[in-house]
């Protein structure tokens, strides 16, 4: 956040008295810039294995390695707050450490297990439990915690708390043993990210667990007592049929709010450079117009060039750099645009502050999703590109609903489509070219309809009555799992009261309607949800 405030104090002096770079001469980069990309990029990479891996224990342990490298830290460890077993009282155990080469490692410390906070660090447990990091030189802490922190070389230290549906859990600390490095609000803020994919992955792994023994103890009900109970044995199927795909909706769902977290706080960060750069492009652009004005009036009242000056422009090209400045500007600007549209999509999908239900325009999510899908969109050679029409309702209402869980559906039907026409063979799309036509407009019964039709290879009609079941995909293995649809439907039907609908026929295409009621009944509102 420090290094955001220095690039606003400076977009404001250079409003105020240009300072030019000298030409041939690019300006440097700050080093906080160079050492917060390189955190981003490293907070984006861990989370990543936090959310793909499969292995519990390693996705953690590589998540650790990449942060330290990352952040340049010498020590990157978790622990774990619980009662102590003897004292009942909070208390702390290491389970997760990452040093760096040439760093003794505490990971086989035992003072670091059951280690109790009203013994050494009551002030740690005191903000950590209300959700607030701890954080500076180890120098400037109270004399019981510089005893347990400076025999272990500690000279500064970030510990972040992880909470674990709502509940501190425990923490993730960042150790410096070679300098005292002095954490700035931006770099604990981006870290601070890391801590609730931490606790998404500890949580995402209680839950396996816990359904791993439910489901254990199910099949030895079931195992003893099949030839007696044929029927229960019929209704415990039923039930561990249902237990699977609450386990993946649930893996599904802490993936996607981790994610979701992480791109709501990226996109935050961006926005603020990006503001800046496109503020300033619009100064920039002015003051080298003026100059190229002052120029032409030079030219003007003095025609005749000395030799000097003659070679100079000659050398400087600079009719050239007069016609191309103009298009140069208008690319800067356009891509500062492209980024400023592309985070404005980003809030809109993960609307992390619209947890509750509320009125809100559906287009806006619709208009998110395809920005995130234009790399998939645009034209290509070999004429994969898909011909994009809308036509929305400009008078369509508001429509009461959860706009986060509504925008996912939007992406995952838009998706499907998207690889529908992906499917095509060069000669089907020479003869149809890829279009997809998206619609809004208010029903005959007062619900608004959202259509999504493409013209693919379509549906046999066995694959058609099938796409709303779970697991149900009949793309190739490791291209879908199968949920997608489902959990569309579940969200449309269930959630918001509404009805999702597919028509399709082979070589023509496939259309689906989504209707959903404008108004949502008070207390019905996820009432029957299983």
């Amino acid at each position: 956040m420090s290094s955001c405030l220095n690039l606003q104090n400076t977009a404001s002096g250079a409003a105020s008295s240009p300072q030019p770079t000298p030409p041939n001469q690019t300006p440097p980069i700050h080093p906080s810039v160079e050492r917060y990309e390189r955190l981003l990029a490293g907070v984006a990479a861990s989370t990543n294995v936090l959310l793909t891996s499969q292995n519990y224990r390693k996705s953690i342990d590589q998540a650790l390695s990449i942060l330290g490298e990352a952040t340049g830290v010498d020590r990157v460890y978790i622990f774990e707050t619980h009662p102590h077993p003897i004292h009942k009282a909070p208390a702390m155990s290491q389970r997760w450490e990452w040093a760096a080469p040439g760093v003794a490692p505490e990971i086989n410390n035992p003072d670091l297990q059951n280690l109790l906070y009203s013994d050494c660090f009551p002030r740690w447990y005191e903000k950590l439990s209300i959700n607030q990091p701890v954080f500076g030189p180890v120098s400037e802490f109270p004399t019981e915690e510089r005893e347990i922190l400076e025999p272990q070389g500690i000279l500064s230290i970030l510990v972040v708390p992880i909470r674990i549906q709502n509940h501190f859990w425990g923490f993730v600390g960042f150790d410096q043993c070679q300098t005292v490095h002095a954490w700035t609000p931006v770099e604990v803020s981006t870290l601070w990210a890391i801590a609730g994919s931490f606790g998404g992955t500890v949580a995402r792994h209680r839950a396996e667990v816990a359904l791993q023994e439910l489901n254990h103890s199910l099949e030895a009900r079931v195992e003893t007592r099949t030839q007696e109970l044929t029927v229960a044995n019929a209704e415990l199927s039923a039930a561990m049929k249902k237990l699977r795909k609450t386990q993946s909706q649930l893996i599904h769902t802490e993936k996607m709010s981790s994610l979701g977290q992480l791109v709501a706080g990226i996109a935050h960060e961006i926005n603020n450079p990006a503001n800046f750069i496109f503020g300033n492009l619009k100064h920039a652009q002015r003051y080298a117009e003026d100059l190229l004005d002052m120029v032409d009036l030079y030219q003007t009242e003095y025609p005749e060039e000395t030799p000097r000056i003659a070679e100079a422009l000659d050398d400087l090209e600079f009719e050239f750099i007069r016609d191309d400045f103009v298009s140069l500007m208008a690319s800067a600007r356009e891509g500062v645009t492209r980024i400023r549209l592309i985070v404005e999509s980003l809030r809109n999908f993960s609307r992390l502050d619209e947890s509750e239900c509320k009125q809100v325009d559906i287009h806006q999510g619709i208009n998110s999703a395809l920005n995130f899908l234009q790399h998939r969109l645009r034209s290509t050679v070999d004429g994969t590109g898909v011909n994009v029409i809308t036509k929305f309702d400009s008078h369509l209402p508001p429509v009461e609903c959860y706009s986060a869980s509504l925008n996912q559906v939007f992406m995952n039907i838009l998706t499907n489509a998207v690889d529908a026409l992906e499917e095509k063979t060069r000669e089907q799309r020479s003869q149809r070219p890829n279009e997809l036509k998206i619609e809004t407009l208010l029903g005959a019964d007062g619900r608004v309809v959202v259509r999504i039709k493409d013209n693919g290879n379509g549906m046999k009609a066995g694959i058609r009555d099938k796409i709303f079941d779970p697991f149900f995909t009949s793309k190739p293995v490791g291209k879908g799992t199968g949920l997608g649809l489902s959990i569309a439907h579940q969200i449309v039907v269930r959630e918001h009261h509404g009805e999702i609908k597919c028509q399709s026929a082979e070589d023509i295409g496939s259309t689906f309607e989504i209707w959903l009621p404008v108004r949502q009944v008070r207390g019905l509102i996820n009432s029957d949800i299983a």
